[in-house]
């Protein structure tokens, strides 16, 4: 059977497989979990309580690193380690960590995408 939804937690909650389309394009084929996985893991969040953030896309298993006022989600695909490197900084103020969700997936296999540099264009 095949169903069609904008609720990715609907087909999370009933489909074996999903695929998700962007521009036309299937851009993830897998179970909800493998699509979790694809967008990385998990998700660390913490109180940056006036500490800068520059540097916490460096600690071990970050795959990036958004700010919003005075905090800071990380994408990581260790959040053990992410987590151990944080309390090795003092820095593990309002500390979750979260499994990815799939609408984290959705927006990760779908986001913007850069446009190469003319050299990465030329012939090696």
């Amino acid at each position: 059977m095949l169903f069609s939804t904008h609720y990715l937690e609907e087909a999370d909650d009933h489909a074996d497989r999903i695929l998700i389309i962007d521009r036309g394009r299937i851009v993830a084929d897998g179970t909800g979990e493998e699509l979790r996985r694809a967008a990385g893991g998990n998700l660390v969040s913490l109180d940056l309580a006036g500490r800068d953030p520059e540097g916490l896309a460096l600690l071990p298993g970050v795959r990036s690193v958004e700010v919003r006022g005075e905090r800071a989600r990380l994408r990581t695909d260790d959040s053990d380690a992410t987590v151990i490197a944080l309390a090795e900084l003092g820095a593990i103020r309002g500390l979750e960590v979260a499994p990815a969700s799939l609408d984290d997936a959705f927006l990760t296999l779908t986001g913007p995408r850069t446009v190469p540099d003319s050299h990465d264009l030329e012939p090696r």
